[in-house]
């Protein structure tokens, strides 16, 4: 009963058995498996955010051949595309904020808000979220502008928008970020990826692409909670930092993720089956949802401050700086995690 009871409050709620039957017995009587593919852009490959400009130096162009290779030798019985999608001007954008133009204002407790204008790219930043909450956030170059050249798949890629079986776009909203394909980084909405999934009754994620470190990783997580047995072909990805990568693989595993190497992938698909893997299931979605909520405890604690304090200081100092810090680092899964919103 304790593996049925994700959230450990004692009770075995309605969403919690849902997800347990789809894990359970999805897996033991007609897996699924859908292969996701995430943001292998011109953008993130050739573009204004080539990933081997980023310090760890991977190429994204590294991981179209082997994605191809991959849907030659497994077939998968869904194959989804994520895009990242984003109007002229987005919060996210370098160029928006230290322009004065993000949609999403900076919020009072960002340190030294005079220098906004000038910070760097890849600088950390607080924004501040629909709820008028401080919200994190990474300043990226200008990318993938929805309809342009830059948000188009890469052409090598043998599956991508025009003939996936189906496409989620993200992070059309510009007043907040979306690195999962399945929601926005606070969970103020969601994208289509779940009920595509769920329509289909997918029982397997597979997720590849880019960038391992930030979009691949949330998708990841976030497929984890929703019971889904997932796995992330790291030999198929590209990712940012060195660091970033190493943290969140040790966060994906943590939550019970496999991590695998695609030549790994037709033995694992044979051993993927079985009450063993029923159990292990139970155990990934128990410990991807604990994890957010012991971070979304957090979150309530940042919030209680925020709204509790009159001074700035007080906010900034024993809060949302250490926060912004972690979000920055790679240390926290979703930004979630630090508005605490649902």
């Amino acid at each position: 009963v304790s593996e049925l009871d994700a959230d450990g409050d004692g009770n075995v709620d309605m969403f919690e058995m849902k997800a347990d039957i789809r894990s359970w017995f999805g897996t033991r009587h007609k897996p699924v498996r859908a292969l996701i593919i995430v943001d292998v852009q011109n953008d993130f490959i050739d573009g204004t955010l080539a990933l081997r400009h980023c310090p760890a130096g991977q190429d994204g162009a590294d991981v179209v051949p082997k994605i191809n290779a991959l849907m030659e030798a497994v077939a998968f019985d869904v194959v989804a595309v994520s895009l990242d999608w984003h109007p002229q001007e987005h919060c996210s954008f370098h160029e928006s904020v230290t322009a004065g133009l993000s949609p999403s204002p900076i919020h009072p407790t960002q340190p030294k808000i005079e220098d906004v204008p000038n910070m760097a790219v890849f600088s950390p930043v607080l924004l501040t979220a629909p709820d008028g909450t401080p919200m994190p956030q990474t300043l990226w170059p200008r990318h993938c502008v929805n309809d342009g050249w830059g948000s188009e798949t890469h052409p090598g890629l043998k599956i991508g928008s025009h003939n996936a079986d189906f496409v989620v776009k993200k992070g059309m909203n510009p007043a907040i970020d979306s690195y999962s394909a399945f929601f926005d980084n606070s969970k103020f909405q969601q994208t289509t990826m779940l009920s595509e999934l769920r329509k289909r009754d997918v029982t397997h994620t597979y997720i590849v692409g880019i960038a391992y470190d930030v979009c691949v990783a949330f998708t990841a997580l976030h497929a984890a909670e929703e019971g889904f047995v997932t796995t992330v072909l790291e030999d198929a990805c590209a990712g940012v930092t060195h660091e970033g990568i190493a943290e969140q693989s040790r966060i994906m595993k943590d939550a019970g993720i496999t991590i695998a190497n695609c030549d790994q992938l037709p033995s694992l698909i044979a051993n993927q089956s079985g009450s063993g893997e029923q159990i292990a299931t139970a155990k990934m979605v128990k410990l991807a949802r604990a994890s957010t909520l012991s971070i979304e405890k957090q979150a309530a604690q940042i919030k209680a401050s925020y709204r509790k304090f009159d001074s700035v200081n007080a906010v900034v100092n024993n809060a949302v700086v250490p926060v912004m810090e972690m979000v920055s680092k790679g240390s926290v899964k979703s930004v979630k995690a630090v508005t605490g919103s649902a």
